[in-house]
Formats: C-alpha cells, sequence, structure tokens
C-alpha cells in the first residue's frame, strides 16, 4: 500500500509531486486507501500545564480540569508544523472537540472512537476552551479541558501524568500545503497553510514538542482551589489557595466583618442560654440535697440530679410507709332490758353432753328429715329410716 504521509526521499520532492500507487496517484499529502486518495490523519503532541479537580455543587459530579498549550511556532518531532493564520483557525475549532486517552485508530482517512466501554482510545473529555497569541518569537494556542471519565481521576490528580514525557497531543486530517525535502536524507518537513480539520486532543505519552509538560495541578473542591505545580516551574507559588469563582464571589472586608459580628452575637446568645438552664439545673440538685439531708443521708452534697434521684427512691423504697390507722371510740353497751317473747311452738327435748338441749319442733322436724333423706339415698327396702313425720 502506498502511503503519501510516510514519503521516501525518491517520492518526496518539489510540491507538484505526484504519489504513485500503481496505476492511481494521489496528490502529495493524500493516500490512497481502498482505491480512493484521502487526507492525512496526524496528530501533533503537546503539553498540560494544569490539572483541576472541580466538583459540581447542583450535581454532586467531579471533573477534571486540564490546560496547557495545545501547539506553537516550529516544526514538532513528527517533522510537521501549523502556520499562524491556520493556528488562529484551528483554535476556534478546538472549543467543543472530544478529549481521548491516546489516539484513536484512524480509518478511512478518518479517526475513529473507542466505544466498548474501556477508556483506551475513547472519547474521555471535552475541550472548553482555546485561545491564540502572537509574539516576535511566534505564537502559541493554549487551551482548556475538562476530563469527565472518572477512571482517569487519580491519575491526573497524582501528578502521575504531570512528569516529563507526558502531556496532550492534537489529531486530525488534512492536505499539508508544502513539503520540504530533509537536505540530510531524513524525514521531510510538511508545512499546513489551510486544508486541515481538527478532530480531537488525546492525553498520550511522549509529547513531541521537546518542551511538554505539565506545568500546575489545580484541585477544586468545595469552592476552594488548591494549586500544585511541578519543580520546573516558577511562575507559580508552590502551594496557593484561591477561590473557585474568583472575580465573582470574593466578599468584601465589610461584609466579612458584618457576618463575624452576627456570628459573635449569636455565640453570645447560645451561651447566655446554656448558662440560665445551668442555673436551673442546679437549683432542682439542690433541692434534691435538701430532700436527701431530711431523710437522713450524709455525704451527698455532691451527688449529681440522677445519682440523688436513685439514692432517694432506694432509700424509700427499701422503708416503706406504714399506713396510720383511725380508732373511733367504742360505742358503751345499750342498757334497755330485752324483753323476752315466750313461743307456743312444741319443742323436742334431748341431751348433749348431759345437758338438756330444747329445739323447736319445726326444726328439730326439719334437721332429722335432712339426714333421713341422706341416710335413704344409699339404703334402701326395709332398713330405710322413717321421716320425722312417720315416727309417732
Amino acid at each position: 500500500m502506498c502511503s503519501c504521509n510516510q514519503a521516501t526521499d525518491d517520492d518526496l520532492v518539489e510540491e507538484t509531486k505526484k504519489c504513485n500507487c500503481g496505476d492511481k496517484q494521489c496528490p502529495i499529502g493524500e493516500e490512497l486507501i481502498a482505491g480512493e486518495c484521502k487526507r492525512v490523519a496526524v496528530t501533533c503532541e503537546i503539553d498540560i500545564d494544569s490539572v483541576e479537580v472541580r466538583i459540581e455543587a447542583s450535581t454532586g459530579l467531579s471533573i477534571v480540569r486540564i490546560s496547557g498549550i495545545a501547539f506553537h511556532d516550529g516544526v514538532n518531532k513528527n517533522s510537521w508544523g501549523i502556520r499562524p493564520e491556520l493556528a488562529a483557525s484551528i483554535s476556534h475549532d478546538m472549543i467543543g472537540a472530544d478529549v481521548t486517552l491516546n489516539h484513536p485508530e484512524a480509518e478511512m482517512g478518518r479517526f475513529t472512537r473507542n466505544m466498548d466501554g474501556g477508556v483506551n482510545e475513547a472519547t474521555v473529555g471535552v475541550v472548553t476552551e482555546a485561545s491564540y497569541t502572537a509574539s516576535e518569537t511566534g505564537y502559541e494556542v493554549r487551551y482548556v479541558a475538562e476530563v469527565h471519565r472518572h477512571e482517569l481521576f487519580q491519575a491526573l490528580e497524582s501528578g502521575l501524568w504531570m512528569r516529563p514525557n507526558y502531556g496532550v497531543s492534537i489529531g486530525g486530517t488534512g492536505i499539508p500545503s508544502e513539503i520540504i525535502e530533509s537536505e540530510e536524507g531524513g524525514r521531510p518537513t510538511m508545512w499546513f497553510a489551510d486544508e486541515f480539520e481538527l478532530d480531537h486532543l488525546a492525553i498520550v505519552h511522549r509529547p513531541a514538542y521537546e518542551n511538554a509538560n505539565i506545568e500546575t495541578a489545580e484541585r477544586v473542591e468545595a469552592n476552594e482551589t488548591i494549586k500544585y505545580q511541578t519543580e520546573s516551574n516558577d511562575n507559580y507559588p508552590k502551594v496557593s489557595t484561591m477561590t473557585d469563582e474568583t472575580n465573582e464571589s470574593t466578599i468584601a472586608s465589610d461584609e466579612m466583618e458584618a457576618l463575624q459580628a452576627t456570628i459573635v452575637l449569636k455565640e453570645a446568645q447560645i451561651a447566655e442560654y446554656e448558662a440560665a438552664q445551668d442555673a436551673r439545673d442546679e437549683t432542682d440538685r439542690l433541692a434534691l440535697v435538701e430532700k436527701a439531708s431530711d431523710l437522713g443521708l450524709k455525704n451527698h452534697e455532691s451527688f449529681s440530679t440522677e445519682t440523688l434521684k436513685t439514692v432517694i427512691s432506694s432509700w424509700e423504697s427499701s422503708r416503706p410507709a406504714v399506713a396510720e390507722v383511725e380508732m373511733s371510740p367504742a360505742a358503751p353497751a345499750t342498757s334497755e332490758p330485752v324483753e323476752a317473747t315466750e313461743s307456743n311452738e312444741p319443742v323436742v327435748a334431748n341431751y348433749l353432753n348431759g345437758v338438756v338441749v330444747k329445739s323447736s319442733e319445726s326444726l328439730y322436724a326439719r334437721a332429722y328429715n335432712s339426714w333421713a333423706n341422706a341416710y335413704n339415698s344409699v339404703y334402701s327396702g326395709e332398713h330405710t329410716a322413717k321421716l320425722y313425720e312417720d315416727l309417732n
């Protein structure tokens, strides 16, 4: 297969040179893919100079914010560069571009994406800001991107990807406007001036630019930012603290003083309430001390309220109170004589232990018949007992 972005000394000459692939010829900067000339897919490694972990208060979700130099004037290690006019245009196109972990594979002249749920060669974030700055020595394009895949947070926040040989890289497709053959017979240099389409921004190992690195790392949590940096960057303090939204959430000194005054007042009111409550509790405790003293207890003056209640309850339960019974005076015996009434009913006389006992005949008959009936319920026939009426 013939690939025009992998040129050799024989096929890289002036700009009008063609790439011969059998009977098919492709212009310089394109390669033959499935019988068609496709634009070159290229990548350009760049650096990360800050990493920031942000917690969204409204949703509770976390993101990692990275920023740095996207690319600058000159030729990178892959032997290609971008002219200033195109660089300014690319800086606008970068906003909204995908952030990937490593460069996805290119198929049919286009970059693919890993869609199996993993992170390698998959979309892990998005570019949110980009800017183009020109200077006397050249230009540079800076970027700000957000990483949303939590699998990458630890590596970014720990600083592992802030070490040398780590950075980010742009990936895109385009047609070189100029190809310069190497005088030493090495790899030719390609320059892009107008035909270039940005595809993604990838987090990679071994960036192409010599000075690519991660300069700072920022961790944002609960509206507070803690910024870290590598030893190679002296533009930032080693550790500094700033608010999440510096321009909008800065509290004026007079507002802060008023807030502190309110806090002092609230604390004084709380202290006053607690002191009054303590005084009421001490009054209740002293009342229990006095009660325990009245019961005859000793050495209890320093006891707490709960201990005093327990001691008094135990003492009272072990000595129940004796109920007082009010004695009413005895009623005097009556002195009135009781009149005896004489009855004309016949009586039945018997001796009981040698003493004559007289009973009315009706009472005696009921008693006798009760005994006879009980006897007859057991014995019958000629042995039955007669009732009182049948005796005579």
